[in-house]
């Protein structure tokens, strides 16, 4: 049999030529065309801080200048002029005028909307005589309440004797008990939470002329604080100088 001959000493000699042929038929510039061009916005931010680079291409000059040289510009005046030039400075003055004109309308907003006694709901359609003080002052009358608060939170009044925020909301402000149609409780709930009443009151848990001093704190201080208004500090010592 005729000895059986390799082709890749063949293969070896091909490469280098197909190498040149293709280095030859490309029309590609080197990159040493492209290393004095005009610098864009991205390229000055990346080259702006490198202390690697010991030379600096001046356009104006047309020859390579150091960065530490009197005229040359430093890194902040660089970052200066590209956000002058991007109007980004103006686009920063806007947006900071917007943000606080939002803000104060928010804050508008919110504060009629305390003001106001009916609760709207998105969706709801209303004419111009809805907000007038006749129609107003009628929502802002109080309403029995429909439903049993003790039964929708499964609570036992007789074991909340002690916590007078839950005594307080079913007593009036001279410490008299409130009547089933104020309060909306079942003839049981209301029987149960007029004992609960009693029993905080006579073991001196709850005052029974008044509401309890921590709610009225509480609300002296949640008021609006007026001229002739003035609320105790409890931590402040008072000591006269001599």
């Amino acid at each position: 049999m005729p000895p059986r001959l390799s082709l890749q000493p063949l293969s070896r000699q091909w490469k280098p030529c197909t190498l040149q042929q293709r280095a030859a038929i490309s029309s590609t510039p080197k990159n040493g065309a492209l290393k004095f061009t005009s610098p864009n916005t991205t390229k000055e931010l990346i080259d702006m801080d490198d202390g690697s680079n010991s030379s600096s291409y001046d356009p104006s000059l047309g020859q390579p200048g150091q960065p530490g040289q009197p005229g040359q510009p430093s890194g902040h005046e660089h970052l200066s002029r590209l956000l002058q030039e991007s109007g980004t400075f103006q686009k920063l003055a806007i947006n900071s005028d917007n943000t606080m004109q939002r803000a104060k309308e928010a804050t508008n907003s919110m504060n009629l909307a305390r003001q106001s006694t009916r609760n709207w709901k998105p969706g709801d359609i209303y004419a111009p005589h809805d907000l007038s003080p006749q129609e107003m002052k009628k929502w802002k009358a109080p309403k029995q309440p429909t439903k049993d608060i003790i039964d929708m939170l499964g609570l036992n009044p007789l074991d909340h004797y002690r916590n007078f925020s839950i005594m307080a909301e079913f007593m009036t402000t001279m410490g008299r008990i409130k009547h089933s149609k104020e309060t909306g409780l079942r003839p049981v709930n209301q029987r149960k939470m007029a004992k609960a009443i009693r029993r905080s009151i006579s073991m001196g848990l709850h005052p029974s002329t008044h509401h309890h001093p921590m709610i009225l704190f509480q609300n002296a201080t949640d008021a609006p604080r007026y001229q002739n208004t003035r609320i105790p500090d409890p931590d402040r010592q008072k000591i006269k100088p001599v």
